[in-house]
């Protein structure tokens, strides 16, 4: 009897095997049988083909997104809700590179696609608030989310995604000294969330390193479902850890979840005196007295500047002007008799086709120019926090008035002029070699010290901080 047994695990541990391998290559197994011939089941359609840069996606979100939802729901429900928001952004890029391993590259960006990402990024940066108290973690969230515009540059993904985790990190390192010796949770926070994009940019790196990588023999991304794409397995919400042991232990757990000490209390409603029932009773009168509806404040008004506006594109006096863009924007059939002006965008990803004659970037705030190459120059006006991106040459980069710019540059461009005034946290990036993926970045000096020499003329020199 004993033999018996162990002969048929032995069938039914080859049998769970031999399925599993069926399912790896696609074969589907056979029709279920009944006693009655005719009831047979139909057989299982075929397992959907997976591109490897996918199955390495998925694996790199469980490795490292699964982390950092945990530790977000360590911190309570506030900052849960943001790890949910990072989430939808993450899954809406895997959408996004399926779309790519089966479709053709498209002319323009797939805006439907790219929409949810987008979505994510001005969830987040709406729920920015000073007063906060995670108003640091709101920050970071909010620079870091924001390297997976990745999925539009080309052909250096890397360093765009590099960039962004530098600027998470400044305010990364407020929480780290904020909450170093008192709370590890802040801590492991901050840490997941910066190996989510460090790894981020490893799997660019490996299967997309000179941008999205699409499928030649695919289809048309048009008409490609975000519902029919296979998803991944479903991440589990992170819970935070019950309460150790019960009885007594449970409730004195329970009366600390309630002590909202700290600034905790701001989202209580406050308790006027005439909502007191008790006065009502006190002074004899029978029943109290019905609490009106508090008024409504009144709206803030808001500054003229401050009124959303249409987007703008259009020629005017044969030149090309675009204003107000806030999404990502593709601009076609630029040549080389053309001007380009770009006005008053706000977190835009702007990409140009074509060589222009000039490009500006006028008023502009967190936004990417990226273009083929330029006659004459690009010049960067009264802008913060820009990127601008020249995939072949141009001339000139001037930049004037600005607060935060970098500027990258292809291996045949390096021989560009730098031109700059009244600006300040300028870098520079470009390949170390020809063909090589590896950007070397360099700040370009702000500060330079003047000396009156003995001819009685004026030397300046950079200074010391730019010499090393």
């Amino acid at each position: 009897m004993a033999a018996t047994q162990a002969l048929q695990d032995l069938l039914n541990h080859l049998q769970e095997r031999l399925t599993a391998v069926e399912a790896k290559i696609g074969v589907a197994p056979p029709a279920a049988t009944s006693a009655a011939p005719a009831a047979r089941a139909a057989p299982a359609p075929a397992a959907p083909q997976v591109a490897p840069r996918i199955e390495a996606y998925d694996e790199y979100t469980t490795t490292y997104l699964l982390p950092f939802l945990a530790a977000c729901a360590k911190l309570g429900p506030e900052v849960q809700k943001y790890g949910d928001i990072v989430k939808r952004a993450f899954d809406a890029q895997r959408t996004y590179l399926v779309a790519a391993s089966v479709s053709k590259k498209p002319a323009a960006p797939a805006m439907n696609l790219l929409t949810p990402i987008t979505e994510c990024m001005k969830e987040i940066n709406k729920l920015r608030d000073n007063r906060s108290e995670f108003a640091n973690h709101q920050n970071m969230l909010n620079e870091g989310i924001q390297s997976l515009g990745w999925l539009c540059v080309e052909p250096a993904p890397k360093p765009f995604i590099e960039s962004y985790i530098g600027g998470g990190d400044f305010w990364g390192n407020k929480i780290r000294v904020q909450f170093k010796t008192t709370n590890p949770d802040q801590i492991d926070f901050v840490a997941t969330f910066k190996t989510l994009l460090v790894e981020l940019m490893a799997y660019v790196k490996e299967h997309h390193t000179t941008g999205v990588a699409w499928n030649a023999q695919g289809g048309d991304v048009a008409s490609f479902s975000a519902e029919a794409a296979a998803a991944p397995a479903a991440v589990p919400a992170a819970k935070p850890a019950p309460a150790a042991g019960g009885g007594m232990n449970a409730i004195f757990a329970g009366i600390k979840s309630i002590d909202q000490s700290g600034g905790k209390t701001a989202g209580l409603r406050t308790v006027t005196k005439d909502m007191q029932t008790w006065r009502q009773e006190y002074k004899g009168g029978d029943a109290p007295a019905p609490v009106a509806a508090p008024k409504a404040a009144p709206a803030p008004k808001v500054a003229a500047s401050e009124v959303a506006k249409d987007p703008i594109c259009e020629i005017r006096n044969g030149n090309w002007f675009v204003a107000h863009q806030k999404d990502v924007f593709t601009l076609s059939d630029v040549n080389l008799k053309q001007q380009v002006y770009i006005f008053n965008c706000n977190q835009a990803t702007l990409i140009i086709e074509g060589k222009a004659k000039t490009i500006a970037l006028d008023k502009c705030t967190k936004t990417k120019l990226i273009f083929d190459s330029a006659v004459s120059s690009v010049e960067i006006v009264n802008c913060k926090n820009v990127q601008v991106q020249c995939k072949g040459k141009v001339p000139s980069v001037a930049i004037d008035k600005t607060d935060g710019c970098l500027v990258y540059l292809s291996y045949e461009g390096r021989d560009v002029q730098l031109v700059t005034s009244k600006s300040s946290e300028m870098n520079v990036a470009f390949p170390q070699a020809e063909g090589s993926e590896e950007y070397i970045e360099r700040p370009i000096p702000e500060q330079f010290v003047h000396r009156i020499t003995a001819n009685d003329t004026v030397s300046s020199d950079v200074s010391d901080l730019y010499s090393h």
